[in-house]
């Protein structure tokens, strides 16, 4: 299993990880993100079902929220707990309509192909991410 070390502001590292405030004392933090490789257990186990129905939760319900609001959202921790078996759908969703769904791409796979050029800009990131799939899936 391959981790993302990854040194970023401390701003971001608190809302994106939900530090205490404590953390805003150092300007940047060095991080280790570690892939999650075990799925959530259902008693359907259509996990694309699952996806959906978490994803139009979270979109619904986060629609205006930035992306402190939207990766704090529990249908946000739920579809990252599914593990790699969602990225299909998610990039699947991102090719339809970019989001700040694709945070959690780095959280599931340990990886962050988001060129410095695109980011901060939604669709760019989004496009980072669909052109990793395609080579990762080939």
């Amino acid at each position: 299993m391959e981790c993302l070390k990854q040194t970023i502001k401390s701003k971001h590292a608190q809302s994106l990880f939900h530090l205490p405030n404590s953390f805003l004392d150092y300007d940047e933090l060095e991080v280790i993100i570690i892939p999650i490789v075990e799925r959530k257990k259902t008693k359907e186990g259509n996990i694309e079902a699952i996806f959906n129905e978490l994803y139009e939760k979270w979109r619904k319900e986060t629609r205006f929220n930035s992306l402190i609001g939207s990766s704090s959202h529990n249908c946000y921790d739920e579809i990252v707990n599914l593990g790699m078996e969602v990225v299909p759908y998610i990039i699947e969703k991102l090719r339809k309509e970019p989001s700040l769904i694709l945070m959690s791409l780095i959280r599931i796979t340990g990886k962050n192909p988001v060129k410095d050029e695109s980011k901060g800009i939604v669709k760019k990131m989004a496009e980072d991410w669909i052109q990793w799939w395609e080579a990762e899936s080939t």
